[in-house]
C-alpha cells in the first residue's frame, strides 16, 4: 500500500531524501557500523521523518546508538512483504509519538523559561516599589489581561524595559 518515490545507497540517500521529501524511510543495511550511523543521523538531522531500518547484524552498541532517535524501528534481517509493512507501521507510531513528547517537552520548556520570568518580573515590582510578591503578581496579571497578552510576556518587556533603563 505504500508508494516508493526512489532508492538510493547509503552515501547518495541523504540527498534522494532531500530531492524527494519521501514521509517515510526504509533501509537495509549489513550492519550498524559508524558510517550507517553517522548518515542516519545526518537524515534525521535534515528531515523529521519516520527511518524503518532493517539489519543483517546488530550488536548491543549499535542497538544502544538506533534507539538514541536514530531509526525508529529496526528487526534483524531482510524484510519480507508481511514484515515491511509490520514494520512502516511501527515506525510511523513511534515517530508520532516520539513528536508529540518532543513538542510536550518543548512546551514545558516553554512555560518553565515563562515562570521565570515571572519570577524575576515579580523580584522588580517587590524591590523597586517595595510590594508584596501577591500583590506584585497581581499587577503583571492585570496587564496581561489589560493588553491581551501572556504574563511571560508581560514579564520579558518589563525586564527589557528595567535593563534598557540601566
Amino acid at each position: 500500500g505504500e508508494t516508493v518515490a526512489g532508492e538510493a545507497r547509503l552515501p547518495d540517500a541523504l540527498a534522494a531524501a532531500e530531492a524527494s521529501k519521501p514521509d517515510l524511510v526504509v533501509g537495509i543495511a549489513g550492519s550498524a557500523d559508524e558510517s550507517v550511523v553517522a548518515r542516519l543521523r545526518e537524515l534525521r538531522r535534515i528531515q523529521d521523518l519516520p527511518i524503518a531500518m532493517f539489519f543483517d547484524a546488530l550488536d548491543r552498541d549499535g542497538m544502544a546508538e538506533l534507539a538514541r532517535g536514530i531509526s525508529n524501528a529496526c528487526v534483524l534481517g531482510r524484510p519480507d512483504a508481511d514484515r515491511l509493512a509490520s514494520v512502516i507501521v511501527i515506525a510511523r507510531e513511534r515517530h508520532e509519538y516520539e513528536r508529540t513528547l518532543r513538542r510536550e517537552l518543548d512546551e514545558a520548556r516553554a512555560s518553565l523559561d515563562e515562570r521565570k520570568l515571572v519570577d524575576r518580573a515579580k523580584g522588580l515590582l517587590m524591590d523597586r516599589h517595595g510590594l508584596p510578591e501577591q500583590q506584585a503578581y497581581g499587577k503583571l496579571r492585570s496587564a496581561a489581561m489589560n493588553e491581551g497578552i501572556r504574563i511571560g510576556e508581560v514579564a520579558r518587556r518589563l525586564l527589557a524595559f528595567a535593563d534598557s533603563g540601566r
